[in-house]
Parts: structure tokens; C-alpha cells; sequence
């Protein structure tokens, strides 16, 4: 039985829109992660690739890990506090971001508005969404430069998200 997708154009565009700019630095940080897990276990003679850190367990197994946990040898600490700090990069530029979609989306009734105000860069991941949101009050190109405007420095950060993304 087929499911229908029961979230709004805006809702749909916005998901496609963060899956876009942040699943790239996801995967990047998570392989990083299970490198760092194979490598505690081998140096450490684990049979198990999970570590806890900071309270924090990590597993790159398929199997839950073992009740008794395996820490995150010494001479991996620097290296898993350069990943925690990737994170936290990451979770801080978010709500920026975010913000400056919702306002955009907010501002926007029709998808092919939406296009004009973003970078080129970004339709490709709206084009499947674009007739969840297809209405006939569209925005002047005053409107568009404004909005624009308003939302530039979100704008800015969506193009450094995509050239990191181009670097992962």
C-alpha cells in the first residue's frame, strides 16, 4: 500500500533543501567516526568496534555493543575532539540556515519564486518538489531582490556549506 507524503510544498522543499546542504557533512563525520572505532579496536585487541567517549557511545558494528564498554584509547582523544568539533560547526551554522530558509519559504507561494531567490547551485535538490508549491500570486523581482537582501547573510552560508560539501 502506497504512502502519501502528508508535509506541505514548503515543508517538502525546506527537507530536500537541508538534505542537500547537511547529509554530505553527516556521512563524512559518521565514516570518520567508524574509522576511528576500527582503529581503537585494532590497536586496543577489541572484538567489538564501538568506543565510548565522554559518556558518549560509538558503534561502526552492526551488533549493539557489549554490555561491558570499551573506551576510546588515549592516543585517539585529540583526533575524536577534532570530529566533536566538526559537529558542533556544524549543529551551530544550522539554525542560521534554517532560519533563513524559513524565512524565504515564508515570504514565497510558488516554488518557481523560491528558485529565483536561491543559488543556481541549490535547484537541482528543489527540482522535485518544485509543483508541491505552484500558486498564481508571485513575487515582483523587487520582492525577490529584497528578500534576497534580507536573507543574504543565510544566502552566503548556504554557498560555503556547498563548497565544503564539494571538499568531503
Amino acid at each position: 500500500m502506497a504512502t502519501t507524503d502528508k508535509r506541505s510544498g514548503k515543508q517538502r522543499i525546506k527537507d530536500a533543501l537541508l538534505h542537500h546542504l547537511y547529509h554530505p557533512a553527516a556521512l563524512q563525520l559518521e565514516r570518520k567516526t567508524e574509522a576511528l572505532a576500527i582503529r581503537n579496536a585494532l590497536a586496543g585487541g577489541f572484538s567489538h568496534k564501538s568506543f565510548v567517549y565522554k559518556a558518549e557511545v560509538y558503534n561502526a558494528d552492526v551488533t549493539p555493543p557489549p554490555k561491558i564498554r570499551i573506551r576510546l584509547l588515549s592516543e585517539y582523544w585529540t583526533e575524536m575532539e577534532g570530529i566533536l568539533q566538526d559537529m558542533r560547526d556544524v549543529m551551530d551554522e544550522q539554525p542560521l540556515i534554517v532560519a533563513g530558509l524559513n524565512r524565504i519559504l515564508n515570504s514565497c507561494h510558488d516554488a518557481r519564486d523560491v528558485l529565483l531567490i536561491l543559488p543556481d547551485s541549490l535547484h537541482h535538490a528543489v527540482k522535485d518538489h518544485q509543483y508541491a508549491l505552484v500558486s498564481d500570486k508571485r513575487l515582483t523581482s523587487d520582492k525577490i531582490e529584497a528578500i534576497r537582501a534580507a536573507n543574504a547573510h543565510s544566502l552566503d552560508r548556504m554557498f560555503e556549506r556547498m563548497a565544503l560539501n564539494l571538499i568531503l
